[in-house]
């Protein structure tokens, strides 16, 4: 029967040994009830823990090996007789329970499965798998401590025992945090380490070799993004839950472009490899279902896409996770100082003690949102006579003045009126193309393209944008001109036709348009300066980001003509000339008969 006994301890201290690598501690001298320190190092702040001893029994030394013998369940499991018949079931079904085997007399339940996980060859997984299984069925907790800070804290007084250390139920996890790993230990002053296995996202805009956070595009530039990620340690997960939850604003047209690469060194760009297996789902509101159709997303929209890392195994762990793709700025880009954003977070598994083959109740956690934001450019152009008044009909060209970017301009948001060409519909009010600007005079060529203009705010796509003032009907302002979708460059604003009865300015208006960033205020703002045509271009107070500038225009010089006014007021001098010649005629003869 000693021998036997002898056997079974051994055993257990085979297992024992292999899953907590602690130190001997007691002694021979050891008191028949010795109490025991488990110190927690490098806990998570803020963290409450919970240690529940699962077996317990009588800690002895034989030479330089400690055992735990006469082993029972610990006061950390249920003593719920159906509760414990169920985790039976359930260790039977793992494997984790020697039914079979009948030892010495007093062999119960608790011995029959510290046997069983004696007998793995596999410890590490199936330990874990024990864990989680014995985990459902915990009672009382030995004892309870919170990290106030990454200091180590303790439990005192445990009796001799194996015990599962866990994050406590609720309160002591946090939004960004992660389960501990449970853990089991012998109790003997032992020490355990804690390793977080929370995560973070870092969202870019990638701006030549930059990597930054905001940044100012043309309408119909392409921003491209870049996610960065490190995989934990993924330790106790069979399966693990990554996806990148992405949000565009419906300024930003995505380009279904996505690369997902990884790599075991973060800094070596020629180390990252594709990893293929990603799904890529998309939605038009938050809580609808994703699909693989890319909706069409209106002004106001935002578009959710869901990329999703599947297959990863601890294969992976702590590897590099890049993550590139693009959007292009479009018409229903926000202009000035409201950004177009994109915003992403993580989401991933963040309880290592439900993963085995249990994925349907993995729980998982969300990094803080990363938020990246491109800023767009626009003018209002306001014609005005010398007196003030605002004057409708003026057109204006803009262009990109050479030494600016050739994409500067690619396509704008015209607001005012634009010109189109006339289609069957269209029946009256033609224009024809004189050079740069649409007049109503029609050309000797009877097969000269007709035009026709829209009013309110129309996306025109070239490097050469011709507007026209509004007159105040329809969808139009009185004597104003809006160009949405610029970045940052120099250029060139030309009047290609004055309204009637005033002249164009002489000189076409040089425009800068800067984006700076502010020491001051740690924010980016637009900058607008007139360099040419200064007197008539009077920039005003730029608001939103968006520049007022006031185009003043001159009357034009009034000749006389048959039958107007000008006809009359020359009969009129001709008719006083005439009557003073009389008169001197008269006079002179007068003055010789007196004579």
């Amino acid at each position: 029967m000693k021998t036997a006994k002898r056997l079974l301890t051994a055993a257990l201290a085979v297992v024992f040994t292999f899953m907590c690598a602690l130190p001997a501690m007691a002694d021979d001298t050891t008191p028949a009830d010795p109490k025991y320190t488990l110190t927690i190092d490098n806990p998570a702040a803020g963290h409450t823990y919970k240690a529940y001893q699962i077996f317990d029994g009588y800690h002895t030394k034989d030479g330089t090996s400690d055992y735990l013998s006469d082993i029972n369940w610990g006061s950390g499991i249920t003593r719920d007789e159906d509760r414990q018949a169920k985790m039976i079931g359930e260790l039977k079904k793992a494997d984790l329970y020697d039914e079979n085997t009948a030892y010495v007399d007093k062999v119960n339940d608790a011995t029959k499965v510290a046997m069983a996980l004696s007998k793995l060859e596999d410890k590490a997984e199936k330990v874990d798998e024990f864990n989680e299984i014995v985990g459902a069925y915990l009672d009382a907790a030995a004892g309870s401590v919170k990290a106030e800070t990454t200091a180590s804290v303790q439990f005192t007084g445990l009796s001799a025992g194996y015990y599962l250390v866990k994050d406590a139920d609720t309160g002591s996890v946090g939004a960004n945090e992660s389960y501990t790993k449970y853990l089991v230990k012998l109790v003997a002053d032992a020490k355990m380490q804690i390793k977080s296995q929370s995560m973070s996202l870092d969202k870019y805009i990638l701006s030549g070799n930059d990597k930054v956070k905001e940044n100012n595009a043309a309408m119909g530039d392409k921003v491209n993004y870049r996610l960065e990620s490190q995989l934990s340690e993924m330790d106790g997960y069979e399966a693990y839950t990554f996806i990148i939850h992405d949000e565009l604003d419906a300024g930003l047209t995505f380009n279904k472009d996505v690369s997902v690469k990884v790599s075991t060194k973060k800094d070596d760009p020629a180390s990252y490899k594709a990893y293929e297996n990603v799904t890529i789902e998309y939605a038009k509101q938050a809580d609808n279902a994703y699909t693989s159709d890319l909706p069409k997303i209106e002004k106001g929209e935002t578009l959710y896409i869901r990329i999703t890392l599947n297959g990863l195994t601890q294969d992976y762990k702590n590897q590099y996770v890049s993550v590139t793709y693009s959007a292009t700025v479009n018409e229903n880009a926000n202009i000035g100082s409201t950004p177009n954003n994109n915003k992403a977070y993580l989401e991933y598994s963040n309880n290592p003690n439900q993963s085995q083959g249990q994925q349907e109740k993995t729980s998982t956690t969300t990094t803080p949102p990363q938020t990246v934001s491109t800023y767009v450019a626009g003018i209002e152009i306001s014609k005005v006579s010398p007196k003030g008044n605002l004057l409708p009909g003026a057109q204006f060209m803009i262009t990109a003045k050479d030494g600016t970017d050739s994409d500067a301009i690619n396509e704008l948001n015209v607001t005012g009126y634009s010109f189109k060409e006339a289609g069957d519909a269209d029946k009256d009010n033609y224009y024809y193309k004189e050079g740069e600007s649409y007049v109503t005079a029609v050309p000797e060529d009877t097969a000269a393209q007709k035009y026709v203009t829209q009013d309110g705010t129309n996306l025109k796509i070239g490097d050469k944008i011709v507007g026209m003032t509004g007159d105040g009907v329809g969808r139009t302002e009185q004597g104003v001109l809006r160009f949405d979708g610029l970045k940052a460059g120099t250029y060139t604003i030309t009047e290609v036709l004055a309204p009637t009865g005033y002249k164009k300015i002489d000189q076409d208006i040089t425009l800068k348009v800067e984006w700076l960033y502010s020491e001051t205020t740690k924010e980016h703002y637009w900058k607008y300066s007139v360099e040419s045509a200064v007197g008539d271009a009077v920039p005003g107070e730029v608001t939103n980001g968006i520049l007022p500038l006031k185009i003043v225009n001159q009357h034009g010089l009034t000749l006389p003509f048959t039958g107007g006014e000008g006809a009359n007021l020359l009969a009129g001098l001709g008719l006083a000339l005439m009557a003073a010649a009389v008169a001197a005629i008269l006079y002179i003869k007068r003055r010789q008969n007196r004579e």
